[in-house]
């Protein structure tokens, strides 16, 4: 499904798709899967042309369980998140929920809490959606959204890249705050503060030339 600059799955991580990784990981453990009717038929479809069938394995690989095209064998990821130890399937679902670059935007700013209203307004904001689409699709994306994140271990918040390692946030008396011209405020690292400034006015002005090129297009 598109969302404005996004594309999230139409089907759910739990519990089809991990089931639908399990099944094809336990029949083909050690090989690439070319007979893709056979696969269709394990994973409950009548033919591999069955539109729900398509649909699904699509998602499996938005969502990075599977790979392939011509064959089709199950991800690292996919084979830790179906039959990995519990700490490696926790890593292996948080780095494929938060792989799904929406999930990750709205994980940053909202957490697991979803704004009760007008949340089509920042989906709006965030997937560069005009208004009546972004009513249109916001509470099918709020429903994917929270069935999704629902099976997340808790990250506080924090937006991460999912195959990167998490650092432990800043401790508050290792920070200074600086108060903005405008109402703005600014939390710095006071160890490295030259350099953390420098990052946050790049990353400023490059949203607001970002904002520039939108409003001039």
């Amino acid at each position: 499904m598109r969302v404005g600059s996004y594309s999230i799955p139409d089907v759910r991580l739990f519990p089809d798709l991990v089931e639908a990784t399990r099944k094809i990981y336990d029949t083909y453990p050690n090989e690439e899967v070319s007979d893709t009717n056979a696969l269709a038929q394990l994973l409950g479809h009548k033919s591999e042309k069955s539109g729900t069938f398509l649909t699904k394995m699509t998602c499996l690989r938005t969502y990075g369980l599977i790979e392939g095209r011509g064959t089709v064998r199950v991800s690292e990821i996919g084979k830790k998140i179906t039959f990995g130890q519990s700490e490696e399937k926790a890593e292996a679902t948080r780095k494929v929920i938060l792989g799904i670059p929406l999930w990750n935007e709205l994980f940053a700013k909202f957490g697991v809490n979803l704004p009760t209203d007008n949340f089509w307004a920042q989906l709006a904001k965030i997937a560069g959606l005009e208004a009546p689409e972004a009513q249109r699709v916001s509470e099918q994306v709020r429903k994917a959204y929270l069935a999704d994140i629902h099976y997340l271990p808790q990250t506080g918040g924090k937006k991460i890249e999912p195959t990167d390692k998490e650092k432990e946030p800043e401790k508050v008396g290792d920070t200074e705050t600086f108060m903005i011209p405008g109402g703005a405020k600014a939390v710095l690292p006071k160890e490295g503060m030259e350099e953390a400034w420098g990052k946050l006015s790049r990353t400023v002005n490059a949203y607001f030339q970002k904002d520039d090129q939108k409003n001039k297009s």
